[in-house]
């Protein structure tokens, strides 16, 4: 979207210099190079910040906040200690580069180590993380890597779970959410996946590929409408619904129809199947507003921990 956001400000504005300056020589038609360099400015300009905050997270345990900091075209992990505030970069990143590159036979850069997200042993001695279907094991003292190579897309995918993911993961209620086609792939997870996937949040959905804009459906799913677009809708398997699952909608979403959230519940409760539902009055497709958010933490809190979330009536909270 920033791409296009970019192409479309590019046009505008010398659409509005010719006019106020009343000659069309001053800008002549846009050229194949101009909206090249309208969709590249991302790209040109975007190396150039410096100390912005990227991707952050928590290490296991809560004791430190990661994130990655920018600087002229790098990037950098740094780590905060939770209690103390100090700041130090997470690891050597020129170190675990040359050692990667070492083992690998890659030519990766230590100022653009490509991965977001690692794992520190409980000792603070070893990095773990992954690089597309690798999983690496780095010493930190002494920056040996090991790794092991899996391919995701074969196997029970619980399997790859305990491999894979840090023990403190329970997968045994594994839940999900997501907004637009992210909703739709949420509420998919329970009728197709309900083995592995036991809770669901689901925002905005299109949740039937023959109702939403055709040129990016049809895009996808190909032309003419065949018994995929049948087997894919989660209105038509509405009746094999396993698990907890929310929908929330916004009552003014221009992008995706309302009236898909309304015929899947329409669907789900014909089928006698048990949902939640949040109807937002004057919300749009991209905002559902702080409100919505508490509810979906609400839903997770309940179904995922099993705990009982405050009663906001009484402990009301200030939602911006």
């Amino acid at each position: 979207m920033s791409r296009i956001g970019a192409l479309t400000r590019a046009a505008r504005g010398s659409a509005t210099q010719t006019l106020a300056k009343g000659s069309k020589s001053l800008h002549p038609p846009l050229a194949p190079a101009d909206f090249k360099r309208a969709l590249t400015i991302n790209d040109r300009y975007g190396g150039l910040t410096v100390n912005v905050p990227k991707m952050p997270f928590w290490l296991t345990g809560g004791e430190a906040l990661v994130y990655r900091r920018t600087s002229h075209g790098e990037q950098q992990f740094m780590q905060v200690d939770a209690a103390t505030g100090f700041k130090r970069p997470a690891f050597d990143q020129a170190r675990l580069a040359a050692a990667l590159n070492k083992v690998s036979h890659e030519s990766y850069q230590a100022g653009n180590l490509p991965f977001d997200r690692f794992e520190l042993s409980e000792d603070g001695r070893r990095l773990d993380f992954q690089i597309e279907d690798t999983r690496w094991s780095c010493d930190l003292a002494s920056y040996d890597c090991t790794s092991t190579t899996f391919d995701a897309r074969k196997g029970d995918p619980r399997e790859l779970s305990h491999r894979y993911t840090p023990p403190w993961y329970d997968i045994s209620n594994i839940g999900i959410f997501g907004a637009s086609a992210g909703g739709q792939s949420a509420v998919s997870a329970l009728l197709f996946h309900p083995d592995f996937y036991k809770v669901a949040v689901a925002k905005n959905g299109c949740y039937d590929n023959r109702i939403d804009k055709t040129w990016w459906n049809e895009l996808w799913m190909g032309w003419p409408v065949g018994i995929e677009y049948s087997q894919s809708s989660a209105v038509d398997n509405a009746h094999r619904l396993q698990g907890k699952l929310m929908i929330a909608v916004g009552e003014m979403d221009d992008n995706v129809d309302p009236f898909c959230s309304f015929q899947l519940a329409d669907r789900l409760i014909k089928a006698g199947k048990d949902f939640d539902m949040v109807y937002v009055p004057g919300a749009n497709h991209h905002t559902l507003g702080t409100y919505t958010e508490r509810k979906l933490l609400d839903f997770f809190v309940r179904n995922i921990l099993g705990q009982t979330p405050p009663d906001w009536n009484t402990k009301p909270i200030e939602l911006e």
